[in-house]
Protein backbone atom coordinates (compact mmCIF):
# COMPACT_ATOMS: atom_id res chain seq x y z
CA UNK A 1 0.00 0.00 0.00
CA UNK A 2 1.38 3.42 -0.98
CA UNK A 3 1.62 5.93 1.88
CA UNK A 4 1.26 9.67 1.31
CA UNK A 5 2.46 12.40 3.62
CA UNK A 6 0.71 15.75 3.76
CA UNK A 7 2.45 18.79 5.26
CA UNK A 8 -0.35 20.78 6.90
CA UNK A 9 -0.40 23.95 8.95
CA UNK A 10 -2.97 26.43 10.21
CA UNK A 11 -4.64 29.04 8.04
CA UNK A 12 -8.02 30.78 7.83
CA UNK A 13 -10.63 31.83 5.29
CA UNK A 14 -9.49 35.45 5.48
CA UNK A 15 -5.96 34.47 4.45
CA UNK A 16 -7.38 32.27 1.69
CA UNK A 17 -9.30 35.18 0.18
CA UNK A 18 -6.26 37.45 0.61
CA UNK A 19 -3.89 35.11 -1.23
CA UNK A 20 -5.52 32.50 -3.49
CA UNK A 21 -8.35 34.90 -4.41
CA UNK A 22 -6.26 38.06 -4.45
CA UNK A 23 -6.06 40.10 -7.68
CA UNK A 24 -2.29 39.66 -7.21
CA UNK A 25 -2.44 35.87 -6.82
CA UNK A 26 -0.38 35.29 -9.98
CA UNK A 27 2.27 37.66 -8.64
CA UNK A 28 2.29 35.86 -5.28
CA UNK A 29 2.84 32.56 -7.05
CA UNK A 30 5.67 34.03 -9.11
CA UNK A 31 7.28 35.39 -5.94
CA UNK A 32 6.96 31.98 -4.31
CA UNK A 33 8.67 30.35 -7.27
CA UNK A 34 11.52 32.89 -7.31
CA UNK A 35 12.08 33.16 -3.56
CA UNK A 36 11.34 29.65 -2.31
CA UNK A 37 11.26 27.51 -5.44
CA UNK A 38 7.59 26.78 -4.73
CA UNK A 39 4.64 28.39 -6.51
CA UNK A 40 2.46 27.95 -3.41
CA UNK A 41 4.93 29.26 -0.81
CA UNK A 42 2.97 32.51 -0.27
CA UNK A 43 -0.53 31.05 -0.68
CA UNK A 44 -2.84 30.12 2.20
CA UNK A 45 -4.03 26.92 0.47
CA UNK A 46 -6.55 25.68 3.06
CA UNK A 47 -7.26 22.00 2.57
CA UNK A 48 -10.76 21.43 1.28
CA UNK A 49 -12.84 18.25 1.36
CA UNK A 50 -15.46 17.05 -1.11
CA UNK A 51 -17.18 13.80 -1.99
CA UNK A 52 -19.06 11.78 -4.52
CA UNK A 53 -22.18 11.05 -2.47
CA UNK A 54 -23.65 7.82 -3.82
CA UNK A 55 -27.21 6.82 -2.91
CA UNK A 56 -28.53 3.29 -2.41
CA UNK A 57 -30.12 3.42 -5.89
CA UNK A 58 -26.85 4.45 -7.56
CA UNK A 59 -27.43 8.17 -7.94
CA UNK A 60 -24.96 10.96 -7.23
CA UNK A 61 -25.98 13.98 -5.18
CA UNK A 62 -25.15 17.51 -6.36
CA UNK A 63 -26.06 20.86 -4.86
CA UNK A 64 -26.64 24.10 -6.77
CA UNK A 65 -24.59 26.75 -5.01
CA UNK A 66 -26.25 29.95 -3.89
CA UNK A 67 -25.51 33.20 -5.71
CA UNK A 68 -24.22 34.51 -2.37
CA UNK A 69 -21.29 32.08 -2.32
CA UNK A 70 -17.87 33.62 -2.91
CA UNK A 71 -16.66 30.57 -4.82
CA UNK A 72 -18.45 29.14 -7.87
CA UNK A 73 -21.83 30.85 -7.32
CA UNK A 74 -24.83 29.30 -9.12
CA UNK A 75 -22.83 26.26 -10.23
CA UNK A 76 -23.49 22.66 -9.24
CA UNK A 77 -21.07 21.21 -6.72
CA UNK A 78 -20.46 18.10 -4.66
CA UNK A 79 -21.02 18.32 -0.89
CA UNK A 80 -17.89 19.63 0.76
CA UNK A 81 -16.10 22.22 2.79
CA UNK A 82 -12.99 22.00 4.95
CA UNK A 83 -11.71 20.46 8.18
CA UNK A 84 -12.06 22.55 11.34
CA UNK A 85 -8.99 22.72 13.62
CA UNK A 86 -11.26 23.70 16.49
CA UNK A 87 -12.96 20.30 16.26
CA UNK A 88 -9.70 18.64 17.31
CA UNK A 89 -8.90 20.44 20.53
CA UNK A 90 -11.36 23.28 21.00
CA UNK A 91 -8.45 25.67 20.55
CA UNK A 92 -7.97 26.28 16.83
CA UNK A 93 -4.90 28.47 17.38
CA UNK A 94 -2.86 26.05 19.47
CA UNK A 95 -1.28 23.66 17.00
CA UNK A 96 0.77 22.01 19.77
CA UNK A 97 -2.41 20.26 20.91
CA UNK A 98 -2.82 18.48 17.58
CA UNK A 99 -1.55 14.95 17.03
CA UNK A 100 -1.14 13.33 13.59
CA UNK A 101 -3.86 10.81 14.47
CA UNK A 102 -6.29 13.55 15.55
CA UNK A 103 -5.63 15.53 12.37
CA UNK A 104 -6.31 12.51 10.15
CA UNK A 105 -9.49 11.74 12.08
CA UNK A 106 -10.71 15.32 11.68
CA UNK A 107 -10.01 15.39 7.94
CA UNK A 108 -12.04 12.21 7.37
CA UNK A 109 -14.77 13.21 9.83
CA UNK A 110 -15.16 16.66 8.31
CA UNK A 111 -16.55 15.41 5.00
CA UNK A 112 -19.27 13.48 6.84
CA UNK A 113 -20.22 16.60 8.81
CA UNK A 114 -20.38 18.57 5.56
CA UNK A 115 -22.81 16.05 4.10
CA UNK A 116 -24.92 16.30 7.25
CA UNK A 117 -24.81 20.10 7.34
CA UNK A 118 -25.35 20.70 3.61
CA UNK A 119 -27.67 17.86 2.57
CA UNK A 120 -29.39 17.14 5.90
CA UNK A 121 -28.48 13.44 6.02
CA UNK A 122 -27.99 11.79 9.42
CA UNK A 123 -24.45 10.64 10.12
CA UNK A 124 -25.59 7.09 10.82
CA UNK A 125 -26.82 6.80 7.22
CA UNK A 126 -23.34 7.45 5.80
CA UNK A 127 -20.46 5.07 5.14
CA UNK A 128 -16.87 5.68 6.17
CA UNK A 129 -15.24 7.96 3.57
CA UNK A 130 -12.95 6.36 0.98
CA UNK A 131 -10.15 8.70 -0.12
CA UNK A 132 -10.06 9.05 -3.92
CA UNK A 133 -7.17 11.50 -4.13
CA UNK A 134 -6.30 15.18 -3.96
CA UNK A 135 -7.40 17.70 -6.59
CA UNK A 136 -5.82 21.12 -7.17
CA UNK A 137 -8.32 23.82 -8.10
CA UNK A 138 -6.75 26.01 -10.79
CA UNK A 139 -9.53 28.58 -10.38
CA UNK A 140 -8.38 29.23 -6.81
CA UNK A 141 -4.67 29.08 -7.67
CA UNK A 142 -4.05 25.42 -6.86
CA UNK A 143 -6.00 25.18 -3.62
CA UNK A 144 -5.88 21.47 -2.66
CA UNK A 145 -8.95 19.43 -1.81
CA UNK A 146 -9.08 15.82 -0.64
CA UNK A 147 -11.89 14.00 -2.44
CA UNK A 148 -13.81 10.99 -1.16
CA UNK A 149 -16.46 8.44 -2.00
CA UNK A 150 -19.25 8.39 0.61
CA UNK A 151 -22.19 6.03 0.32
CA UNK A 152 -25.56 6.54 1.95
CA UNK A 153 -28.12 3.86 2.75
CA UNK A 154 -30.81 6.30 1.62
CA UNK A 155 -32.32 6.43 -1.87
CA UNK A 156 -32.21 9.47 -4.12
CA UNK A 157 -35.84 10.34 -3.35
CA UNK A 158 -35.18 10.06 0.39
CA UNK A 159 -32.17 12.34 0.08
CA UNK A 160 -34.25 14.88 -1.84
CA UNK A 161 -37.00 14.80 0.77
CA UNK A 162 -34.55 15.37 3.64
CA UNK A 163 -32.82 18.21 1.77
CA UNK A 164 -36.12 19.92 1.03
CA UNK A 165 -37.09 20.02 4.70
CA UNK A 166 -34.50 22.77 5.03
CA UNK A 167 -33.29 21.73 8.49
CA UNK A 168 -29.61 21.56 7.52
CA UNK A 169 -27.37 24.11 9.26
CA UNK A 170 -25.77 25.24 5.98
CA UNK A 171 -28.99 25.48 3.97
CA UNK A 172 -28.14 29.01 2.81
CA UNK A 173 -25.15 27.78 0.80
CA UNK A 174 -27.27 26.00 -1.81
CA UNK A 175 -30.66 26.42 -3.48
CA UNK A 176 -31.54 22.95 -4.74
CA UNK A 177 -30.46 19.33 -4.81
CA UNK A 178 -29.81 17.64 -8.14
CA UNK A 179 -29.35 13.93 -8.81
CA UNK A 180 -27.45 12.32 -11.68
CA UNK A 181 -27.16 8.65 -12.44
CA UNK A 182 -23.88 6.79 -12.11
CA UNK A 183 -23.75 6.29 -15.90
CA UNK A 184 -24.26 10.03 -16.42
CA UNK A 185 -21.38 10.81 -14.10
CA UNK A 186 -19.03 8.45 -15.92
CA UNK A 187 -19.69 10.28 -19.21
CA UNK A 188 -20.18 13.77 -17.81
CA UNK A 189 -17.45 15.45 -19.90
CA UNK A 190 -19.40 14.68 -23.06
CA UNK A 191 -22.52 16.54 -21.88
CA UNK A 192 -23.43 20.23 -21.73
CA UNK A 193 -23.95 19.84 -17.97
CA UNK A 194 -20.15 19.65 -17.48
CA UNK A 195 -20.02 23.43 -17.98
CA UNK A 196 -22.50 23.92 -15.13
CA UNK A 197 -20.23 22.17 -12.61
CA UNK A 198 -18.04 23.99 -10.11
CA UNK A 199 -14.31 23.34 -10.63
CA UNK A 200 -14.23 21.44 -7.33
CA UNK A 201 -16.94 19.06 -8.58
CA UNK A 202 -15.04 18.45 -11.81
CA UNK A 203 -11.90 17.52 -9.89
CA UNK A 204 -13.84 15.18 -7.62
CA UNK A 205 -15.59 13.49 -10.55
CA UNK A 206 -12.35 13.00 -12.50
CA UNK A 207 -10.77 11.28 -9.50
CA UNK A 208 -13.85 9.10 -9.07
CA UNK A 209 -13.92 8.13 -12.75
CA UNK A 210 -10.27 7.09 -12.49
CA UNK A 211 -11.04 5.11 -9.32
CA UNK A 212 -13.88 3.22 -11.03
CA UNK A 213 -11.75 2.43 -14.09
CA UNK A 214 -8.86 1.18 -11.94
CA UNK A 215 -11.24 -0.93 -9.86
CA UNK A 216 -12.67 -2.55 -13.00
CA UNK A 217 -9.18 -3.32 -14.27
CA UNK A 218 -8.23 -4.90 -10.93
CA UNK A 219 -11.31 -7.11 -10.98
CA UNK A 220 -10.55 -8.19 -14.55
Amino acid sequence: MMRTQWDLGLTCYKDFLGTNFSPDADLLQEMGKNVAGNLQAFMADPLGVGCVLLTSDNQIVLLKRSGECAEAPLLYDVPGGHPEPGEISGDALNASLFTPEAIVTEIFSSILREVRDEVNLPLHSLSAPLLLGVALNKHSHNRPSSEYLVRTELSGSEVTTLYNTGNQSEASESTKVHLVSHDQLMNMQQTNFWQDLAPSAKGCFLLYQDFVKRSCCTQC
